[in-house]
């Protein structure tokens, strides 16, 4: 049912973004805010991008499982993390043998075909009292405001070319995100962002150093709503 899905994650997935200047360092700020609220028990990682920097998350649970669509990462993740257990499948197709603390959703929804078919399945496999943390690119983004007033992009949930070619196949408004976890029977806990940008990232590179843009990357924290990044952490809601 799902081959062309997997054909068109081996093909953008050929060369990832993640592990370069600003999406590094934001791969790595989410991870750090997933720990705030991370049960340390057992945990899924949906998405392996490579599996930058998911040691620091092995050291702190009991078990620390991934799964992802695209068996070169896969492969990669298992050289660096041999002690964790890796799934090839897409979500929508995976069935696990166990059920989780926490499940931790980074910057899949944006991909997948059906988002809320994606985290309905995910939600049947969190433990009574688990956590589903979830993120997405913000199309309210100060930059994706100030690119439509710039007249770069028609509106603000317009797909460039870089979202094109990482294999967006939405940005989501807050209100949208919000919509899409409620829409799968979840309860939302906390909600934020990170990462303030007016320029995109190859301009910010341009003029910000690698160890000045963590101080952006947190100040998103103060204002998510116009933040480039934004998470949410949910459990099951009452009727699950």
């Amino acid at each position: 049912m799902y081959e062309e899905e997997k054909a068109r994650l081996t093909a953008i997935s050929t060369e990832t973004v993640y592990c370069s200047d600003i999406d590094a360092a934001a791969c790595a700020y989410e991870r750090d805010i997933f720990l705030r609220y991370c049960k340390p028990g057992s945990v899924l990682k949906i998405g392996v991008a490579e599996s930058k920097d998911l040691e620091k998350i092995a050291e702190k649970v009991d078990r620390l499982d991934l799964l992802d669509g695209d068996p070169v990462l896969c492969d990669r993740g298992r050289e660096k993390l041999p002690e964790c257990r890796f799934f090839c499948s897409l979500a929508e197709e995976f069935e696990p043998e166990c059920s989780y603390d926490s499940i931790y959703i980074g910057h899949l929804l944006e991909h997948v075909i059906d988002p809320v078919a994606v985290l309905s399945k995910a939600a049947s496999w969190l433990v009574p009292e688990g956590i589903i943390f979830a993120s997405v690119p913000n199309a309210m983004s100060i930059h994706r405001q100030a690119a439509v007033i710039m007249g770069m992009l028609p509106c603000e949930n317009y797909l460039n070319k870089r979202d094109l070619s990482i294999g967006h196949r939405r940005v989501c408004t807050p209100l949208e995100f919000h919509g899409y976890l409620r829409s799968s029977g979840l309860e939302i806990l906390h909600t934020g962002g990170y990462l303030l940008k007016s320029l995109s990232n190859s301009q910010m590179s341009e003029v910000i150093s690698p160890e000045d843009m963590i101080a952006f990357i947190k100040l998103g924290e103060r204002y998510p709503d116009v933040a480039s990044e934004i998470f949410a952490v949910a459990t099951l809601g009452k009727n699950q």
